[in-house]
């Protein structure tokens, strides 16, 4: 049987169209074409994706950005005989209160920082800190605990330290 012109032209050969045109998969020809133009379309919508998932993030800390940390110190220490239901804490008002300020996770002290009326406010750069306060002159009897604080740029964390003397009974 022999085949008519119509017939040749639908045939595999590459540039005649029909199934196996100018992209089909029916010539290796034009398969791998098929696939380099794809390849690029994938990755010039790869390269859109990209740019705008990077709009959408958040701008990086500029160096001169910073946030603070308020907070006040409570004596928790139970003068005379201890009452149920204890009395509201006062704050710790004397001058010989200091509140210690490590980086973590270095401990690096970065503040120290004097209460006044139990009060305080540090302005420190974003990350991660510990303080503690220290009744300074006063041995084994004053405790206290540190506290983990995180600090955010341009936000303040509020933060309450306990200290007690454990020498009263």
């Amino acid at each position: 049987m022999r085949r008519t012109s119509a017939a040749r032209r639908t045939s595999r050969t590459p540039g005649y169209g029909g199934a196996s045109g100018k992209f089909g998969g029916g010539c290796a020809l034009g398969g791998a074409r098929a696939a380099v133009l794809a390849w690029g379309a994938v990755r010039k919508l790869l390269a859109v994706v990209v740019l705008l998932a990077a709009a959408a993030l958040p701008a990086p800390a500029v160096a001169g950005e910073t946030g603070a940390i308020k907070g006040v110190v409570i004596d928790t220490t139970c003068y005379g005989p201890c009452m149920y239901p204890p009395p509201p804490p006062r704050r710790y008002t004397g001058d010989n209160l200091v509140v210690r300020v490590r980086h973590l996770p270095d401990y690096e002290l970065v503040a120290r920082v004097r209460p006044e009326d139990g009060r305080f406010r540090v302005e420190l750069a974003p990350g991660l800190y510990r303080l503690r306060p220290v009744v300074l002159g006063g041995g084994d009897c004053w405790r206290s605990q540190a506290r983990r604080v995180h600090v955010v740029a341009d936000q303040t964390a509020l933060v309450r330290l306990d200290v007690y003397n454990a020498c009263i009974l």
